[in-house]
C-alpha cells in the first residue's frame, strides 16, 4: 500500500501532463512539482528497505570516511526545500562554526537526516515549523530535528524506532512503512552512537542523533 501510493500519483500526473489537460502553466509546474515530490517519496521508501533488510540479514557494508557531517546535512536537506517551500514550513538552521571531521558513512547519514526530516514534515499538519541544529559538545557530534507536531505520545517514545511500528497517534495523521525511525536507530547504532525521541517545550518533538567523535 505504502509503495503504490506515490506510485498512483505518478501516473495519474503524468498521464494529465500527456493529455495536456492542465488550465495554466502555473498548474502544469504544480503537477510536475507533485512528480518529482512523489518519486523522491518512493525512491526513499524502496531505499530504506533495501537497506534494512541488508541490516536485519547482516549484508549491509558501510564506508566509513573522514566526514563532513555540516556538509552532509545541507546535502541531505537540499532535497526537502522545495517541499518545506511548497508546504509553507518555516525552517530555522542552526550549524556551529568549525565542528570536527568525524569517521561515518556519508551515505547513510544523509539517510538517517531524511527521514527524520520526512517525519518532521509528515507528522505537523498544522504548526509548521521545524528547527535543525548541528553542534558538537562532550565528545559527540549531536544533530536535532525538532518540530511542532502531534508529538510521541508518554511511555512510546522507543516503539517508533523498532521495526514496523509506529506511535499509537501516527495513523490519524499520516501513512508510513514503519522503518524510518527503526533505519535510523541501526545507523546511529552503526556509527556506535545513539538517537532517542523528546518532547519538544511548546509542543512537538525534538529527534537527537549523538555520534562519537572518536570511534
Amino acid at each position: 500500500h505504502e509503495l503504490r501510493t506515490p506510485l498512483t500519483s505518478i501516473r495519474m500526473y503524468a498521464e494529465t501532463l500527456l493529455l495536456e489537460r492542465y488550465r495554466t502553466d502555473e498548474q502544469r509546474q504544480q503537477y510536475l512539482q507533485t512528480i518529482m515530490r512523489e518519486s523522491q517519496r518512493l525512491s526513499r521508501m524502496v531505499g530504506n528497505i533495501l537497506d534494512f533488510s541488508r541490516m536485519a540479514s547482516g549484508r549491509k557494508s558501510w564506508d566509513f570516511v573522514d566526514t563532513d557531517v555540516a556538509a552532509t546535512l545541507r546535502t541531505a536537506m537540499e532535497e526537502f526545500e522545495p517541499m518545506l517551500v511548497e508546504q509553507g514550513f518555516v525552517v530555522e538552521v542552526v550549524i556551529a562554526d568549525s565542528l570536527p571531521i568525524v569517521r561515518a558513512d556519508p551515505d547513510a547519514l544523509e539517510t538517517a537526516v531524511a527521514n527524520l526530516l520526512s517525519n518532521a514534515i509528515r507528522y505537523s499538519p498544522e504548526r509548521k515549523d521545524i528547527r535543525v541544529s548541528l553542534q558538537s559538545t562532550a565528545g559527540q557530534i549531536v544533530l536535532e530535528v525538532a518540530d511542532r507536531g502531534v508529538g510521541i505520545p508518554q511511555g512510546e517514545s522507543r516503539l517508533g524506532f523498532e521495526k514496523y511500528q509506529r506511535a499509537s497517534n501516527a495513523a490519524a495523521v499520516a501513512t508510513g512503512t514503519g522503518l524510518g525511525l527503526a533505519l535510523v536507530a541501526g545507523i546511529a547504532e552503526s556509527h556506535s552512537g545513539t538517537v532517542q525521541v523528546l518532547p519538544r517545550e511548546g509542543g512537538g518533538s525534538l529527534f537527537r542523533l549523538a555520534l562519537p567523535i572518536q570511534r
